[in-house]
């Protein structure tokens, strides 16, 4: 978990991490992990995008969120993401 979770949280993760996003990929590697699914909202993804640390995109879009003019873009900035084609009868690699 980026951040620290609630002292009354019902679950806890099992690593809080509140530093450097390349140090906590270096503290996954140091114990054997060498993939992640990064899940969370556009500031997550954000910093694991302006860090450089993402390899691959693959996402998901519930139709929940297809809905309403004041939506945080998932990739918004100067740096936004573009792909020349998107259908949704298929995966698309960015």
């Amino acid at each position: 978990m980026l951040g620290r979770a609630p002292t009354n949280a019902q679950v806890h993760p099992c690593l809080e991490w509140t530093g450097d996003l390349t140090a906590l990929l270096d503290e996954l590697g140091r114990r054997d992990i060498v993939q992640a699914m990064i899940e969370g909202g556009s500031a997550v993804v954000r910093s694991f995008h302006d860090d450089d640390l993402i390899d691959r995109y693959v996402i998901y879009i519930a139709p929940a969120l297809l809905a309403g003019s004041d939506m945080v873009p998932l990739l918004a900035g100067p740096t936004a993401l573009a792909t020349n084609h998107s259908s949704s009868d298929h995966d698309t690699e960015v």
